[in-house]
C-alpha cells in the first residue's frame, strides 16, 4: 500500500511540474510582448529632421536610428522622436531595402514650408508604427518605387494636401486614423495592389481617393463625415474591392469615375446626403457591383425606376445593388474571423489530454513491474 501511495505522489508531483512549466513558458512569452510595448511608448525626446540615403546611412547613434531589430539580421529602428518639421521633411528616406522600424515619433509643423512628416522614395522593407504626423504638407508619403512597406497604428491630421499618400504598390495601412485633413485623407495615386485595414476615415474633404488605382483592398474601415466623398473611384481605379466598410454621413458615399470592375460587399452605406453610389457613367463595362450591402432601410437604396420604394440612400444608373441586406452588417461579416491568443493561454483539453496520458502510460509500466 505504501508503494502505491509512493506512485501516486509522484505521478502528481509530474503533472503539477507539467502544468507550471506550460503557464511559466505562456506567461514569459506574453510579459516579452509587454516589455516590447512599453519600451515603444517611452516620451518622444526633440530630435532634428532626419535624412538618410541608402543603406549605408543606416548607422546606430546617428540618423536617428537608436538601435537594431528592425528584422531580418536585426537592422534598424528610429523611434522615440519628436522632429519639427519646418524646415526639412520630418523623416526622410531614400533608396534603400534595408528593414527598419519608425516607431512612436511625433512630427509636425511642416505645412507652412510645404515639407512631409515622413516622406518614402524608393524604399522597400520598412515600417512606420505608432507615428503622429500633424501640420505637414503630407502626413506620411510613400513615393515611387516604395513597395512592400507598413504603415500600422499611426495617427495622421490636419495635413493640407493629403494624410496619407501612396505612388507605389503592394502596401499595407492598419489601424490608423486619418482625420481633419482639408483635401485628401487617404490617396492611392497609379498604386496596385495595397490594404487598407481597419482605419477611421473622418472629417476630410475625401476620405479615401484612388486616381488610375487597381487591385486594391479596403477592408473593415470606418469612413464618415467627410465633406465630398467617403470613397472616390478616379480615372482607371479598376478591380478594387471595398469590404465590411461603414460609409456614412457624406455627400457622396461613393463616387465613380470611368473605372470599371469594382466590387463593394457587406457594407453599411447611409445617411449620404446626395447619393449612396453615385456612377458617372452609364456604360455596362463601368458598372460597380454592390452587394450584401445595407442603405439604411430594410427596403434597400432608392432608384426612381428599379427600386421606387426604397427608402435607402440613392444609386444612380449601373450600380448593381441587388440582393441588398435589410439589417445594418456587423463587424466582420463576409469575413473569417480573426483567432485571438490569450496571455498565457493554452486550451483545457489539450492539458487534460496530455496529462491523462501520461498518468495511464505510468500506470501501464507499474502493472508490467508488478508495482500496482
Amino acid at each position: 500500500m505504501r508503494r502505491i501511495i509512493v506512485v501516486w505522489i509522484g505521478i502528481m508531483m509530474l503533472m503539477g511540474g507539467m502544468i507550471g512549466i506550460v503557464n511559466l513558458s505562456t506567461d514569459a512569452e506574453a510579459d516579452d510582448g509587454d516589455a516590447e510595448n512599453s519600451a515603444s511608448k517611452s516620451e518622444p525626446t526633440a530630435h532634428d529632421p532626419i535624412y538618410i540615403d541608402g543603406n549605408d546611412d543606416f548607422i546606430v547613434g546617428q540618423n536617428g536610428v537608436v538601435s537594431g531589430s528592425g528584422t531580418e539580421g536585426n537592422p534598424y529602428i528610429i523611434g522615440n522622436w519628436d522632429i519639427n518639421a519646418s524646415n526639412a521633411n520630418g523623416i526622410d528616406i531614400r533608396n534603400t531595402d534595408k528593414y527598419f522600424i519608425i516607431r512612436n515619433c511625433v512630427i509636425h509643423d511642416g505645412k507652412d514650408n510645404n515639407y512631409r512628416g515622413v516622406y518614402f522614395y524608393k524604399v522597400t522593407n520598412g515600417k512606420i508604427d505608432m507615428v503622429t504626423s500633424y501640420n505637414n504638407y503630407g502626413g506620411i508619403i510613400l513615393g515611387s518605387s516604395s513597395n512592400n512597406n507598413q504603415i500600422t497604428d499611426c495617427n495622421v491630421y490636419n495635413d493640407s494636401a493629403a494624410g496619407l499618400l501612396l505612388s507605389s504598390s503592394n502596401n499595407t495601412i492598419t489601424n490608423c486614423n486619418v482625420y481633419n485633413n482639408p483635401y485628401y485623407g487617404i490617396s492611392l495615386n497609379y498604386a496596385s495592389n495595397n490594404q487598407i485595414t481597419n482605419c477611421n476615415v473622418y472629417n476630410n474633404k475625401k476620405g479615401i481617393y484612388l486616381l488610375g488605382s487597381s487591385d486594391n483592398q479596403i477592408t473593415n474601415c470606418d469612413i464618415y463625415n467627410n465633406s465630398q466623398y467617403g470613397i472616390d473611384l478616379d480615372y482607371s481605379s479598376n478591380n478594387n474591392a471595398i469590404t465590411n466598410c461603414d460609409i456614412y454621413n457624406t455627400k457622396y458615399g461613393i463616387n465613380l469615375l470611368y473605372s470599371s470592375n469594382n466590387k463593394v460587399r457587406y457594407s453599411n452605406i447611409y445617411n449620404n446626403t446626395h447619393y449612396g453610389i453615385y456612377n458617372y457613367n452609364t456604360e455596362l463595362e463601368y458598372a460597380i457591383t454592390v452587394t450584401y450591402c445595407w442603405w439604411g432601410s430594410s427596403d434597400g437604396p432608392y432608384h426612381p425606376d428599379t427600386n421606387p420604394t426604397g427608402t435607402g440612400d440613392k444609386v444612380t444608373e449601373n450600380v448593381l445593388y441587388d440582393p441588398w441586406l435589410t439589417e445594418p452588417v456587423e463587424e466582420g461579416a463576409g469575413a473569417e474571423p480573426e483567432k485571438k491568443k490569450e496571455k498565457g493561454f493554452i486550451p483545457a483539453f489539450e492539458v487534460a489530454t496530455f496529462l491523462i496520458a501520461i498518468v495511464g502510460v505510468c500506470i501501464i509500466l507499474l502493472r508490467k513491474r508488478k508495482v500496482l
